[in-house]
C-alpha cells in the first residue's frame, strides 16, 4: 500500500524490481532481522499485474498467515509521535496480560453482540462520538 507511483529499485535474485516507496522503508527495517528470516511479501510474491495469479494466490493468504510463525505489520514510517503510540499498546498489552484470567468468554460474546448492533454500522456514528465533548451511550 501506498503511493504506488513512488517507486524505488530492489535487487530480488539478481534482478531490478520497482517496489513502492513504502515498501522499500519496510524492507529496510526488516533487513535489521536475523539472517535466515524469511518473509513473504504479497506485493513480491505475487504478480500484481497478473488478475489470473492473484485470483490464485489471494485464497492462499488465509493458509499463509495461518502457518506463519510470526506476522511483522508495517504501519509506515514512525511519524507524529507514533512512538508514543506504540509505547502505551505496550503498556496495555502489559496490563491485558496480567488481568487476562479476570476476562471470560460469555463477557467477549457479549462485547462483540453489543458492538455489532445495528448503530455501530452508521457511517456518521464515528462523527458523532469523536466531535462530541461527552458521548453518553
Amino acid at each position: 500500500w501506498g503511493g504506488i507511483k513512488e517507486t524505488a529499485p530492489i535487487t530480488l535474485n539478481d534482478t531490478e524490481v520497482r517496489v513502492t516507496t513504502n515498501l522499500l522503508a519496510a524492507l529496510q527495517r526488516l533487513s535489521q532481522k536475523p539472517r535466515g528470516t524469511y518473509f513473504w511479501i504479497d506485493a513480491l510474491c505475487i504478480n500484481q499485474r497478473s488478475t489470473e495469479e492473484k485470483n490464485y494466490q489471494v485464497p492462499l493468504m488465509r493458509n499463509i498467515y495461518q502457518q506463519a510463525e510470526c506476522v511483522l505489520m508495517w504501519l509506515g514510517k514512525e511519524a507524529d509521535n507514533s512512538h508514543l503510540a506504540m509505547s502505551m499498546i505496550e503498556t496495555w498489552a502489559a496490563v491485558l496480560e496480567n488481568i487476562k484470567d479476570s476476562f471470560n468468554k460469555p463477557s467477549w460474546t457479549a462485547m462483540r453482540y453489543f458492538f455489532e448492533r445495528p448503530y455501530w454500522r452508521r457511517i456518521w456514528i464515528v462523527q458523532e462520538v469523536v466531535l462530541s465533548r461527552h458521548a453518553v451511550l
